[in-house]
C-alpha cells in the first residue's frame, strides 16, 4: 500500500496576500511562512473565490464556485448530503481533524471532519451569537465591518486570546501519535479584526507603516458600486488600523512557527512524511480605497497567501500561475492520490508543486460576490449587485452587473497596485474578458436565488434566537473585563 503523507493545514483568515516578507512587502514581518516559502512552494496569484469567509470557505471545501454552490454570504452553509474533499480523504482512510476555526452553520459542524477539537469563535447557527460577541467590553461591535474602526490600538484581544487556546489545543494533539495518516485543519481567527494588537508589535509598525498608494497618488477610476463603503479619509485612524493589522500578521506568523516546529517534530517522530500548507480565505482593505475589510475584488482583500512544503514537494519554487482557493482541495487529493470522484470548479496545481512541466497559464481564474448594500432597510427592497472578477495570465478584470461603464481593466504586470483602468486602451482584451466572465454567469437568477435564501435565513435566525441549540462547539469568553479599554 503506497505510504499516505501526513498533511496539516494551517487556515488564517483575512490576510491579505501581498503582506508578507516573501511577497515583497518591505515593512512586514513574518520569518516563519518565509522559511515556509523557502523550504517549498509560494503561489504569487493565488485568489479567494469569494472575499468573504463562509463562501471562500466552503468553496475550499467543495471545490464550487459560489454561483455553483449558492453560498454567497456568511449565512449559507454547506449540505449535509455534499461530499468534500475532506470526505474523500475521510473514507480513504485519514483521520480528519478541525482544530479550532471553519465557520460552519447549523447542526452538522463536520463536513467530512471526523474529529473536532477545540470550538470556533464564529455561531455555530443563525440568529445565536453568544458571549464571544456580547461579552467583549470596547471590543463589542467590532467583529463586523460596520464597527471595525470602533476600537484601534494595543490592548487584550478576543482574537489573540481566541486563537492562542486553538494552538494550544492542536500543540497537544501533536504531541501524541496517532495510528491513522493525519489531515489536520488548525483554524485560527487573526488577522481579522478588531485592530487590537499586541503593544510592543503595534508600536513597532505605527512607525513603518504607509498609507496604501490608492490614497497617496490616486487611480483613475470611479468604483460606484462600493462608494456606500468608504470611510472619511482620517489619515491617523488609517495609520494605526494598518500598524494594528500589520502587527496581528507578524503575531499570526509567530503562531504558525509555533505549530511547524510541533509538526515536524510529529513527523519525524512518527517516521511519517509531512506536508505543511499556510494559507488563508481571503485579504482585508485595511483602508484601500477608503475601504476597511473584504468584500472587494482589488488584491488587497482578493488575493490570499498560499505557501506548501514538505516530502515531494519542489524547494524554493516560486509560481506565479494563477490558482484558486478551490483548487486546493483537488490538489491535496492528487498529493495524497486520495480519489475524488466529484466534478468541481477547481483543478488541481499538484503537478505544479513537483515542479513538473504543467502550464496552466490560460486557465482563467474567478472570484465572484453579491455586493449588497448594507445601509438599505430590507432584504426584499435591498439593492444586490452581482460581481465577478477574473484574472488571465497579468490581465485583471472586475465587472459588476448593471454597472456596464464602469468595468475595470487592469495589468498587473504594469501596475500591480491597481491604480490605472486601461480598458480604453486594451477593447480587444477587455472583450475577450468579458466573454468569458458571462459566459455560463447568469447575475438575474443569483438575485433571485440570494433572496429566496434569504428568507430561509431569516426564518433560521428566528428559530435560532428562540432555541439557543447547537451552540456547544462556540468558544466562550472566559474573562470580559480583559476587554475593558483599548489603547491608540
Amino acid at each position: 500500500m503506497h505510504k499516505q503523507k501526513d498533511m496539516l493545514l494551517f487556515l488564517s483568515d483575512q490576510h491579505s496576500g501581498g503582506i508578507l516578507g516573501v511577497a515583497g512587502d518591505p515593512v512586514i514581518q513574518t520569518p516563519h511562512i518565509d522559511k515556509l516559502a523557502h523550504d517549498g512552494c509560494t503561489f504569487t496569484a493565488a485568489y479567494t473565490s469569494c472575499p468573504l469567509c463562509v463562501p471562500a470557505r466552503s468553496s475550499l471545501l467543495t471545490g464550487e464556485l459560489p454561483s455553483t454552490s449558492g453560498i454567497f454570504t456568511n449565512k449559507g452553509a454547506i449540505p449535509s448530503d455534499m461530499a468534500t474533499f475532506v470526505t474523500a480523504m475521510a473514507a480513504n482512510g485519514y483521520e480528519t481533524v478541525l482544530c479550532g476555526r471553519m465557520h460552519f452553520l447549523g447542526p452538522d459542524q463536520r463536513h467530512g471532519f471526523t474529529k473536532r477539537i477545540g470550538t470556533d469563535i464564529c455561531p455555530t447557527q443563525w440568529g445565536f451569537h453568544g458571549s464571544e460577541r456580547d461579552n467583549l467590553g470596547v471590543l463589542k461591535g467590532t467583529m463586523n465591518e460596520r464597527g471595525c474602526l470602533g476600537a484601534i490600538g494595543y490592548g487584550h484581544s478576543n482574537v489573540i486570546d481566541y486563537d492562542r487556546e486553538v494552538i494550544d489545543t492542536a500543540l497537544q494533539y501533536l504531541q501524541k501519535n496517532h495510528q491513522k495518516p493525519q489531515f489536520i485543519v488548525v483554524g485560527i481567527y487573526g488577522p481579522h479584526f478588531p485592530y487590537v494588537a499586541e503593544e510592543e508589535l503595534y508600536k513597532e509598525y505605527l512607525n513603518k507603516v504607509q498609507l496604501p498608494q490608492t490614497l497617496t497618488e490616486g487611480f483613475n477610476y470611479d468604483i460606484p458600486m462600493m462608494e456606500y463603503r468608504k470611510r472619511e479619509f482620517d489619515k491617523e485612524q488609517f495609520l494605526r488600523a494598518r500598524a494594528a493589522y500589520y502587527a496581528m500578521i507578524t503575531h499570526v506568523d509567530s503562531l504558525v512557527g509555533e505549530v511547524r516546529t510541533a509538526w515536524d517534530q510529529y513527523v519525524k517522530r512518527t517516521h511519517r512524511d509531512g506536508v505543511f500548507i499556510y494559507l488563508s480565505d481571503h485579504g482585508d482593505q485595511v483602508g484601500d480605497r477608503q475601504i476597511f475589510a473584504k468584500q472587494a475584488f482589488f488584491d488587497s482583500a482578493a488575493k490570499i497567501p498560499l505557501v506548501i512544503a514538505g516530502n515531494g514537494i519542489g524547494e524554493n519554487n516560486v509560481i506565479h500561475s494563477p490558482v484558486s482557493i478551490m483548487d486546493v482541495g483537488c490538489s491535496l487529493c492528487e498529493l495524497t492520490e486520495t480519489p475524488y470522484p466529484i466534478d468541481t470548479d477547481g483543478r488541481s496545481f499538484a503537478p505544479l508543486l513537483k515542479n513538473m512541466d504543467f502550464s496552466v497559464s490560460e486557465r482563467p481564474v474567478f472570484s465572484e460576490l453579491l455586493e449588497i448594500d448594507s445601509t438599505q432597510q430590507g432584504f426584499d427592497t435591498c439593492t444586490i449587485t452581482p460581481g465577478r472578477m477574473v484574472r488571465l495570465q497579468a490581465w485583471k478584470l472586475i465587472y459588476y452587473y448593471g454597472f456596464e461603464d464602469n468595468i475595470l481593466l487592469f495589468n498587473l504586470d504594469d501596475d500591480p497596485h491597481e491604480l490605472y483602468n486601461v480598458i480604453d486602451t486594451h477593447r480587444e482584451k477587455a472583450e475577450q474578458l468579458i466573454q468569458i466572465v458571462l459566459d455560463g454567469w447568469n447575475p438575474e437568477k443569483l438575485i433571485q436565488r440570494c433572496r429566496k435564501n434569504q428568507k430561509h435565513h431569516q426564518l433560521l435566525e428566528q428559530w435560532g434566537k428562540n432555541t439557543g441549540v447547537f451552540q456547544h462547539e462556540m468558544w466562550q469568553v472566559a474573562d470580559p473585563k480583559r476587554y475593558s479599554s483599548i489603547s491608540p
